[in-house]
């Protein structure tokens, strides 16, 4: 098994009990719902399994909140797979951000890709991004399109961009 999209397709639960080895998909994409706590601990109980192999994470137009994304990032400090993540096209504030920075921070990390398109990222989430850039050395392309974070927000930025050890090559 490769790839699986949960957004359009039966609650998580119900695809564990039919068998479906989650675990195993390289690929996840989850878009356009709330993914609700229910969903969310299903999900990361499939990221701890030690059998996951899961590379790619679409977390794309989901809504999720602070608490949720708390919950969700607390797993990336055990899970060393996802190389690719896509939170694009939701809201997130500098509360948000800050714990997607707290929860990359916790690993060793080995995140190279991060999608934050259309997050409504302006100069007030410009900091907490600095956050998450200095706590993912390992990011070699960062995706910040359709964000409006203006001459004020890039200010803030462009240092942590430039930092030693940074090994960022792609930023949109």
């Amino acid at each position: 098994m490769s790839t699986s999209d949960i957004g359009h397709a039966a609650p998580l639960e119900e695809r564990m009990k039919k068998g479906r080895d989650l675990h195993l998909c390289t690929a996840l994409r989850i878009e356009r719902k709330d993914i609700g706590e229910t969903r969310l601990i299903s999900l990361t109980s499939i990221l701890l399994n030690s059998q996951c192999h899961l590379q790619e994470l679409w977390l794309d137009y989901i809504g999720m909140n602070e608490r949720e994304l708390q919950i969700m990032f607390r797993v990336f400090s055990q899970n060393r797979s996802v190389k690719f993540l896509s939170v694009s096209n939701n809201i997130l504030t500098a509360g948000g951000l800050r714990r997607i920075a707290e929860g990359l921070s916790n690993r060793c990390s080995t995140l190279l890709s991060l999608r934050l398109t259309s997050c409504s990222l302006g100069r007030p989430q410009a900091a907490s991004l600095v956050t998450v850039l200095k706590s993912t050395p390992s990011l070699t392309s960062l995706n910040l399109d359709n964000n409006p974070l203006g001459d004020s927000g890039l200010r803030i930025l462009v240092p942590a961009l430039a930092c030693p050890g940074s090994r960022l090559r792609t930023l949109r």
